[in-house]
């Protein structure tokens, strides 16, 4: 994706680190479940298993509060 975009990888890398930060998350599923959460985007499956396997306290670390 880097490449297509022309950046390298390290400024790719590192432009995912600054958002992870300004969402207060950490990882890829935290991402994709805010971004859910948020309306952006539609993953019955995923986010079906993370609403249903954990509870709403586990699930709540994974997708901070809006502040």
């Amino acid at each position: 994706m880097a490449a297509r975009r022309g950046i390298t990888r390290n400024t790719a890398s590192g432009y995912v680190k600054s958002i992870y930060r300004k969402l207060n998350i950490s990882s890829r599923v935290q991402a994709v479940l805010h971004a859910a959460r948020m309306g952006l985007v539609e993953c019955p499956t995923i986010c079906g298993i993370a609403t249903t396997s954990y509870s709403s306290h586990t699930a709540r670390r994974f997708i901070p509060e809006a502040t």
